[in-house]
């Protein structure tokens, strides 16, 4: 049996503070392992790149690396959607409005593994595969950078939208030991409390509705403690460790339900536990979710000229998300089991396990870097509290469902050195080859998961098969398929004159879909010593990921007279081919990027960048396409039993126009610096083309892969801005942080144009003040969303669905729909003095 939370965070902060007792401070040996030239983004001349150090990071109240970046910077997004199964897990980040698979993701430079879930519900991201940023200890980060922009010819298939490096710390000495502590204390925005229930027999049954709901004792309690530390390693190495742990309870932003939980009495009088029945039948908000994350950085030299260094990491993760609530007389439910109706329960088990062991060193004029990295991520899906229906009162409650597990593996190296070429500065060479192996596997659930075994309601009607909340993985499904990439670069950096520096760089990738070539040019242009100009054009790609390649989900749904296959099929399964889905293609890209920094001394520096970015061949996961009609097409070509049919495709052609402005100002005032910033992102995306509608689906009702409303939707599921407004004050013991954000629009589109909703331009006000007690113990707290901002609530009219009412706010919120969140922070510094 587990102990307690509270008991697991105690003796985590216990051990780590007693292991990095035994490192005091030291000065930091001169013979330290030499820096890794590669830790750092190369292929930047031209691009504009985002440094967050870590003090930035720490100064938060959020404890995961992405909800940290979302608010430090306007081109970034994290948004935070719910019962949408793995998504609630493993939620999806961005770059510049493009899909979570289109940007890369480095840590200390090497290539980290796409999380092992394709995004299939309807939120931000469909249809793509990102990596899961949140699985990197932030205690472990020395500082993130960003490059905005394409940078396909030096990192490969997915640098679209740029690429976001994490850089770990290589600390010798000293350490830290922090603990946050925060809860959500909100109002729920136009979501009304149950005032009573107004139940008069045989059929007068009423919600009397009054005020806001509100989570005044607090909810979502998160609790996070992180320690760290350095140590030489053989005199003139080091090594640094890191360990956190993180606790977060479910919040809930659900309403009440007005329908009937019940069936009704003969008669059709209302069942009488309607009068007492919990109205809050859904869960919908954050998971409940446990993180434990270790993570150790090294490096020592071997020789003279050669390093050895690497990091290991591994993440373990247990997070639980509701599905959607069954009603008592659902036909879903079995009354036998639970009388009361249920709500599913997903449970999923993630671990990630990756780590890097390379050489590099100096010889013949060469530095060369050779490493090996190997990543893996697994998702372990089950259910509790559920149930099958079609087994009638012998079904099982808890099923395991679906395993989903995604590696890579990459052996990479690289060369530089100088050459004198008779220009204002050397010519520095880059050239490297890589080899990247990946695999992606989806392992069949328990048989009871997928079992239809005919069990009938009293009337006579199939109930429906399989574990309601999560259908489980069957054997048509299981699959394991592997893909090998190789790839070599050349990049040439180059500085005409002492004014200018060039930068053309090419690569060639050979994969299944084919050999793809990239490459980039760019200028940077000291035009004084206050301003430079700077311009990059790219041509980028990304070849289709394994899971979108591959991934198979199929369940079966009762019909009259039997059970029909309905699922997500691969693009080459017959089925698919059978209503025109084609091989996937490789998407590609045209990035052209100017921009200009000011600077007007140590005081203040404002940039701007103008972007464009047009995709082609776009990949997308299509409509359900069902209907008489199609069913009639697929029988045409032998295939029956199937209702429903979705697929991943090659739709539509996007471009991307936006703008980042970013500005910063720094007064010493008497009382302490001040320091105040600025950060603009916007951008719109618009649908250029798209694929026509296959030849043989076309005219037929219900058989639109990818139609208008999808394009509007891609479209418009980011914001058309994002506006940070920051001040800092640093006093001698005190420091206060105050950050305004405004998230400018987006729609969430609903089924017909009448249940679009426009989620609003909130602004949101952050507040942070922290306190130095002593030489090494600092105290801190804030406040999020000060002023209780929530996205526009959906319609409640008669008129609209119910669903409305249950579920008020969208998951396509880019800020969440959590609230106020109020935090309190301790921390020890051990380098402190």
């Amino acid at each position: 049996m587990k102990p307690p939370a509270y008991v697991r965070s105690i003796l985590i902060a216990a051990a780590a503070a007693g292991v990095l007792a035994v490192s005091p401070p030291t000065q930091s040996s001169e013979a330290l392992s030499r820096r890794l030239e590669n830790r750092s983004l190369a292929a930047t001349t031209g691009s504009p790149v985002d440094v967050i150090e870590a003090e930035a990071l720490i100064a938060q109240g959020y404890t995961t690396l992405p909800q940290v970046l979302a608010n430090l910077v306007p081109s970034f997004v994290h948004p935070e959607p719910a019962l949408a199964q793995g998504t609630d897990h493993a939620r999806p980040s961005a770059l510049r409005g493009l899909a979570p698979d289109q940007m890369v993701v480095l840590l200390d430079g090497r290539r980290r593994m796409p999380a092992a879930w394709l995004h299939r519900a309807d939120t931000y991201g469909r249809g793509s595969v990102g990596v899961d940023m949140g699985l990197i200890p932030l205690a472990a980060v020395e500082r993130v950078e960003i490059l905005r922009g394409g940078a396909s010819a030096r990192y490969g298939s997915g640098a679209i939208a740029g690429v976001i490096n994490v850089v770990l710390k290589d600390a010798s000495a000293g350490g830290s030991v922090v603990a946050t502590f925060g809860q959500y204390r909100t109002h729920m925005k136009g979501v009304p409390d149950l005032l009573r229930v107004r139940a008069r027999p045989p059929s007068d049954f009423q919600l009397i509705e009054a005020g806001d709901l509100n989570t005044d004792d607090g909810e979502g309690d998160t609790l996070t403690v992180a320690a760290h530390g350095g140590f030489e390693l053989f005199d003139a190495g080091f090594i640094d460790l890191t360990a956190e742990f993180r606790r977060q309870d479910p919040t809930d932003r659900s309403g009440f339900d007005p329908r009937p939980i019940y069936p009704a009495l003969p008669g059709g009088e209302f069942d009488p536990r309607e009068a007492f029945a919990d109205r809050r039948t859904q869960r919908y908000g954050n998971p409940d979710q446990e993180d434990v994350k270790l993570l150790t950085n090294f490096g020592t030299p071997i020789g003279e000229r050669t390093d050895f260094y690497g990091h290991i990491g591994y993440t373990a993760r247990n997070a639980e998300s509701a599905g959607e609530f069954v009603a008592a007389g659902s036909d879903a439910n079995v009354p036998a089991i639970h009388p009361d109706g249920y709500l599913p329960l997903i449970d999923s088990d993630v671990e990630s396990r990756y780590f890097t062991f390379g050489l590099r060193g100096e010889h013949w004029g060469w530095r060369w870097d050779l490493a090996y990295t190997s990543d893996e991520h697994e998702m372990d899906f089950a259910l509790e509290s559920s149930l099958n229906p079609s087994l009638g009162a012998i079904s099982p409650t808890d099923f395991e469902v679906a395993n989903y597990e995604g590696r890579h593996l990459i052996i990479g190296l690289d060369l530089a050195r100088e050459l004198d070429l008779g220009l204002a500065e050397p010519v520095t060479v880059r050239w490297g080859v890589e080899y990247l192996d990946t695999e992606y596997e989806n392992e069949v659930g328990d048989p009871a998961s997928i079992a239809a075994s005919g069990a009938r309601t009293d009337d006579g009607r199939l109930r429906p098969p399989g574990s309601q909340g999560f259908f489980g993985v069957r054997p048509p499904d299981d699959f394991d398929a592997p893909r090998t990439n190789v790839g070599a670069y050349l990049q040439l950096e180059a500085a005409p004159t002492r004014a200018v520096e060039t930068l053309a760089a090419v690569r060639v990738d050979d994969e299944e879909e084919g050999t793809e070539v990239s490459g980039k040019l760019g200028a940077l242009w000291h035009v004084t010593d206050r301003l430079d100009l700077r311009g990059a054009v790219s041509r980028d790609y990304r070849h289709p990921s394994a899971a979108q390649t591959y991934f198979h989900a199929t369940e079966l749904v009762a019909a009259d007279d039997g059970y029909l296959e309905q699922g997500t099929y691969p693009a080459d399964h017959p089925v698919a081919q059978a209503l025109g889905a084609e091989t996937l293609d490789t998407e590609s890209a045209l990035n052209l990027g100017i921009g200009a920094e000011w600077r007007f001394g140590d005081a203040a520096a404002l940039s701007l960048d103008l972007y464009q970015i047009e995709v082609d061949d776009r990949v997308v996961l299509s409509n359900w396409l069902s209907g008489p009609d199609v069913t009639e097409l697929l029988a045409e070509q032998g295939i029956t039993g199937v209702q429903a049919v979705r697929y991943l495709l090659n739709g539509p052609d996007t471009r991307t126009r936006g703008a980042d402005l970013a500005g910063r100002y720094r007064w010493d005032s008497r009382w302490g610096p001040v320091e105040l910033g600025a950060g603009w992102n916007v951008s719109e995306t618009d649908v250029t083309g798209s694929a026509p509608v296959p030849a043989g689906l076309a005219g037929l009702a219900g058989a639109e892969p990818f139609g208008e409303r999808d394009a509007a939707q891609l479209e418009q599921w980011t914001p058309d801005s994002k506006l940070i407004l920051s001040a800092r004050w640093q006093g001698e013991r005190l420091s206060l942080d105050a950050r305004l954000t405004r998230y400018g629009r987006v729609t969430d589109l609903g089924p017909v144009p009448e249940q679009d909703l426009d989620l609003g331009e909130p602004w949101l006000l952050d507040l942070h003040v922290r306190y130095r007690l002593t030489a090494r113990g600092h105290m801190g707290f804030g406040v999020y969303n000060l002023l209780d901002e929530y996205p526009e609530v959906r319609s409640r009219e008669p008129s609209d669905p119910v669903e409305n009412r249950v579920l008020p706010y969208s998951s396509y919120s880019p800020f969440g729909f959590n609230g106020r969140f109020v935090y309190l922070r301790l921390g020890f510094d051990l380098t402190g003095g």
